[in-house]
Order: structure tokens, then sequence, then C-alpha cells
């Protein structure tokens, strides 16, 4: 129990691969909802992330990667003054590859965010209709940190057939959102493997 509670846990810390990435509709963002804002990022005031995990992002030239894992199992993206994140984990689940595992894994998911009453979940989806066969999901929505800041988030999982789960999770403080979710939405789909 403790074990599935930390997988649950280690799930909810983070957010993508190349399949959902390629075959995932960027849905509105509760990140960003129709935000415009005059604090853009250009391209040439990026830099690129090369992860050790082997796949590459790009992201505001401010903003402070830890790829340490001292913190927490995953690779962040920060944003300086803490008011957004993109956290990027990456781990082997054998169940993915057993008859009737990625449904176990992905009811694990939703239930982690729906039975956890700090998450208020906009939407949860699944690339294609069978939870069996499904190869990543997307989570929307808000999660109440232990200090009670609210955080608008979106997290995109993929499930890869050797039983790699990956997961991307992009979160802005809710009163920040305008400003920071498309600077997140922007990390989390520039992604390449």
């Amino acid at each position: 129990m403790k074990k599935s509670k930390t997988l649950i846990l280690a799930l909810f810390l983070i957010i993508l691969s190349s399949t959902a990435c390629n075959n995932s509709k960027k849905t509105e963002s509760p990140i960003a909802p129709q935000a415009t804002t005059d604090k853009t990022t250009t391209q040439d005031q990026t830099k690129e992330f090369k992860s050790k995990l082997g796949y590459t992002m790009s992201y505001p030239a401010d903003w402070i990667v830890d790829d340490s894992l001292k913190t927490a199992p995953a690779e962040f993206i920060r944003e300086p003054s803490n008011k957004a994140y993109v956290s990027i984990q990456v781990f082997q689940d054998n169940r993915i590859i057993k008859d009737g595992g990625r449904e176990l894994i992905l009811q694990e998911i939703k239930d982690g965010f729906t039975k956890d009453t700090s998450y208020k979940i906009a939407n949860f989806e699944l690339e294609g209709n069978d939870m069996n066969t499904a190869k990543s999901y997307q989570a929307l929505g808000s999660h109440k940190d232990k200090d009670g800041t609210t955080w608008m988030f979106r997290e995109i999982g993929s499930l890869t057939d050797t039983g790699t789960l990956m997961t991307f999770r992009g979160s802005v403080i809710q009163n920040e959102a305008k400003i920071y979710g498309p600077m997140v939405d922007n990390i989390i789909f520039s992604f390449k493997r």
C-alpha cells in the first residue's frame, strides 16, 4: 500500500514523452486561459536543456534547471522566483507491458487525482478510448499545496511499450497564470527525444 501511494505521489510531482507530445492535442490550458502577456519569450531569449535521460527542451533563458534529483526523483525547470515550474520524471514500471497493466496504472493515476481533496480536476483524458491500450493521458486542473497556495497544472504522461512511464507537469501559481502559463506550456511542448 505504501509503495502504491509512493508511486502515485511520485507521478503527481511531474509531466510527457514523444508519443504523448506528438499524438495528444494541445488542449486550452487552465494554466493560461486565453492569456496574452507582455512578458513573452522569443527564441533569442531561450536556452536548451539536454537531459541525461535522453530528451531536450527549450526554456526561458532566465529560468533555472535543476537536474540533481535531490529534491525529488525529477528534473525541474523553474521560474527564478518560484512562481512556475515544469517537472519531468522518467521511471520504469513493468506493469505497463503486462495484460491489464496500463489500465491499472491509469486508474491509479486518475484515482490519485480524484480522491485527493487538494486537487480539482477540470479534465482527465486519454489518448484513445480504452485505458488498456492508451499510450498517454493528460490531466488539467488545480492543486492546493500544504501552505494553501493554489497552483494551476497540466500533467501529461506517456506509457511506452518498453515499460517506461514519463510524466511532465507544468505548474503555475494561480494568480500568475496569465503571465507564466504560456511559458510553461511552451516548455512542455518543446519536448524532443
